[in-house]
């Protein structure tokens, strides 16, 4: 069975650098982290090794202990960081740079009198980090939730992982409800998230079954999975190298390989050589310590 890497795949420099970051804390047992550093469990859980805390992302209203405060890649609203500063926090910073363009191309719209419009998953953490800082907006995720707004500008932004695939159609949506008024869209959609889907396209057709690497709960590995589906792939979504079942691949050739963007090369690299090994009837598998010595 050959293993085909895609051309673009796995963690993002965002990722890479709120990592470095959180190396760089020297005590751990006075941070919280304010939801997940990244949307992959393996990270998650040497975090939680190494004595960080965290709160969950659907409800981070719990009282913090700690005099520290880390902000994930995902962003958090200036609003929010001003609430967590009057509480005598002290904020570890490692939004993603990209995620940060997208907050500002927001309050820029919203200055100049655009009704801000972001594409996007309602509910996602980047993207209320993004609208709790707006006065009036939407999130649009799907045609259905289009609407005729009562505004003569229209400003629209996307989140970072949107699928550039799905922009034409919401594009779309909005301009026919909206007739005669101004439309300004700026693509935010970041480019390692569109580098990675153009890389599933060029898998298509090549390969007999795609395997995506990543969170269960990581919107940009979703997207992949759901791209390699709508393309006509067989998909299997996975988290590690314990969830391969030999006779998964039977009768494939050719198997495709990506990874979402907070997925660590180490966990994919140990996918891939699990999936070369199944040849020759043996399975690939990396011991607790080997994890905590690529994680280190």
């Amino acid at each position: 069975m050959e293993v085909i890497k895609a051309s673009a795949w796995g963690m993002c420099e965002g990722v890479r650098r709120a990592m470095e970051m959180v190396k760089e804390v020297k005590a751990p047992r006075e941070v919280t982290i304010y939801g997940e550093l990244v949307h992959n469990p393996e990270i998650i859980r040497e975090l939680e090794v190494k004595g960080f805390h965290s709160l969950p992302e659907e409800n981070r209203e719990k009282k913090i202990k700690t005099p520290y405060v880390l902000i994930t890649a995902h962003g958090l609203s200036q609003m929010g960081k001003a609430k967590l500063k009057g509480q005598g926090k002290d904020l570890i910073d490692t939004t993603c740079p990209l995620v940060s363009r997208i907050h500002r191309e927001a309050q820029k719209l919203q200055n100049a009198g655009y009704f801000v419009v972001i594409l996007g998953k309602p509910g996602h953490v980047e993207v209320r980090g993004i609208t709790e800082d707006l006065s009036r907006y939407a999130v649009v995720d799907k045609v259905e939730a289009a609407r005729t707004w009562i505004t003569e500008k229209i400003g629209v932004i996307s989140q970072s992982t949107l699928p550039p695939s799905r922009v034409p159609e919401l594009l779309e949506a909005i301009w026919k409800l909206n007739p005669g008024k101004e439309i300004r869209w700026v693509n935010t959609i970041c480019r390692p998230t569109r580098d990675r889907q153009h890389a599933i396209h060029q898998l298509a057709g090549q390969v007999d079954m795609l395997v995506v690497v990543g969170g269960l709960h990581s919107n940009n590995t979703l997207q992949l999975a759901a791209l390699g589906r709508q393309l006509g792939m067989r998909v299997l979504q996975i988290q590690s190298a314990r969830e391969l079942v030999p006779h998964q691949f039977e009768g494939i050739q050719r198997v495709g390989l990506t990874a979402g963007t907070s997925t660590p090369d180490w966990v994919v690299e140990e996918i891939y050589q699990s999936l070369t090994l199944m040849n020759q009837g043996k399975v690939f598998q990396s011991s607790e310590k080997e994890r905590l010595v690529h994680a280190s």
